[in-house]
């Protein structure tokens, strides 16, 4: 049985720091870097999949399998509080990436990364001032 390790990191929770410094150097894992799979995780999260695009999406991934667990790391997976695409449901996201890795052939484990509340507002209302954002805290 295959084992595939999906980091779905929910925003504001160090995702790209463990992506760029700590993934790349994991020695027991293939991690398959965002930008070589980008299209592939931008339809898992946004669009309709039907049988045919998945069998695709899948082969896609197997090209990276070296004998070792896959690790992907894409939290765009969990939704993205300033997109404005709008992203499939969480649970529509899972069942998707279900279908994609099969119970019967992968063993898959899902990470997820959170942070303290508080923080993670101000995390986000300063990337949003950041990005333009014109809104008030107190009304953000």
């Amino acid at each position: 049985m295959k084992k595939v390790y999906i980091h779905v990191g929910f925003h504001k929770t160090a995702t790209t720091f463990l992506q760029r410094r700590i993934y790349p150097k994991m020695q027991n894992v293939t991690h398959i870097k965002n930008k070589h799979i980008s299209e592939t995780l931008y339809d898992i999260r946004l669009k309709s999949l039907t049988d045919g695009n998945i069998e695709l999406i899948r082969d896609r991934f197997a090209k990276w399998e070296e004998g070792r667990p896959l690790l992907i790391s894409y939290e765009g997976l969990s939704g993205s509080p300033f997109s404005q695409k709008r992203s499939k449901q969480q649970e529509s996201i899972l069942k998707d990436l279900r279908r994609v890795f099969p119970a019967e052939s992968y063993d898959v484990r899902i990470i997820i990364g959170i942070r303290e509340q508080v923080k993670l507002v101000t995390s986000l209302y300063l990337q949003y001032i950041h990005q333009g954002g014109t809104q008030k805290p107190e009304t953000y």
